[in-house]
């Protein structure tokens, strides 16, 4: 029945205007040499924690880091029926089986929407096709709810997957089995101009639709520009926007190569910037200005890798 919907809205909305990837004609080979650098340099520490991120973030950011430094994969966050957790001990949140008590270990649901949506990304740059399958499979005998939550908000709200992204699902399906793709993200009549961390998982939903269509309809695409003008700092929304505005990318290479925040011989730390991932929640001087209150650390460089591969278009070209 959800498929008939949304094929039934598809058509509806076939009139719509679309914007092609249009990739930079050359490709500064910087941005990529100074990528595999900040790879290199973190793999040790990656090694050693078996994944990008925070202990409950785990699966969004080492989606991220596998497109971006391929030395990494996601596996070890989903389980036989196909469901994702946030990190490979999967006791962020746990249920106890006896009590049915309820426990955040670190978060209040098991999974949430943007760690899918760097799954799905990973799912389909990394063409793993048996990964989409029992994702579909598990989202279907489920309703769609992709795991449990502390209440029914964060069921709804976390663990719960919109229509849209049901159907951002299914294409990479189909475009994996090489079958004509459902172009859904077309269906929704107006996407909110999300901040903070939602603003980063719109992009990164953006970006998905545009790898998996080579183009955006307008209103995935007018949310995208409206992002990048808000946050112009913010290089991987800068990046994305140019991939599908013939932007000048130029600009952006540019800093990703000087900025004084990515170093060009060693890792980012807590005295170029505090937070983990530089791109997450909106520029403040709390996240993006030098640790007041933390020992300096060096940053896995994620963030930069990230960003770098859809500039050199190693985002927009999926491996086998």
């Amino acid at each position: 029945m959800l498929k008939v919907f949304l094929l039934a809205l598809t058509l509806l909305a076939c009139s719509k205007g679309k914007h092609e990837h249009t990739p930079p004609a050359s490709i500064n080979a910087d941005v990529s040499a100074k990528r595999q650098l900040y790879c290199d340099l973190s793999k040790a520490q990656i090694e050693a924690l078996g994944y990008a991120g925070g202990k409950c973030d785990g699966l969004l950011f080492t989606s991220l880091r596998a497109i971006g430094c391929a030395d990494i994969g996601i596996s070890q966050f989903q389980n036989d029926e196909g469901r994702w957790f946030r990190n490979p001990e999967k006791d962020c949140f746990i249920v106890d089986p006896v009590t049915g008590g309820k426990k955040n270990q670190g978060a209040d649901s098991s999974i949430s929407k943007d760690m899918l949506v760097g799954a799905m990304s990973y799912m389909w740059w990394k063409k793993d096709k048996s990964a989409v399958d029992a994702t579909v499979s598990y989202g279907e005998k489920h309703a769609w709810v992709m795991g449990q939550g502390i209440d029914a908000v964060a069921v709804i709200s976390k663990c719960t997957l919109s229509p849209t992204l049901i159907s951002t699902l299914y294409d990479i399906q189909k475009g994996l089995a090489q079958t004509p793709a459902l172009v859904s993200t077309e269906l929704i009549n107006q996407i909110p101009l999300n901040t903070g961390f939602r603003a980063h998982l719109d992009v990164l939903h953006a970006l998905l639709v545009g790898s998996v269509h080579r183009s955006l309809p307008d209103n995935e695409y007018q949310n995208l520009k409206m992002q990048a003008e808000r946050q112009p700092n913010n290089l991987l929304y800068q990046a994305a926007y140019a991939q599908f505005s013939g932007g000048n990318m130029e600009a952006v290479t540019e800093q990703l190569l000087h900025s004084p925040r990515f170093p060009n011989d060693r890792l980012p730390t807590t005295a170029e910037y505090c937070t983990d991932y530089l791109w997450q929640r909106d520029e403040s001087p709390k996240d993006w200005e030098a640790c007041t209150d933390k020992p300096l650390e060096a940053h896995d460089g994620t963030d930069f890798a990230f960003a770098a591969a859809i500039v050199d278009g190693t985002y927009f070209n999926p491996k086998d």
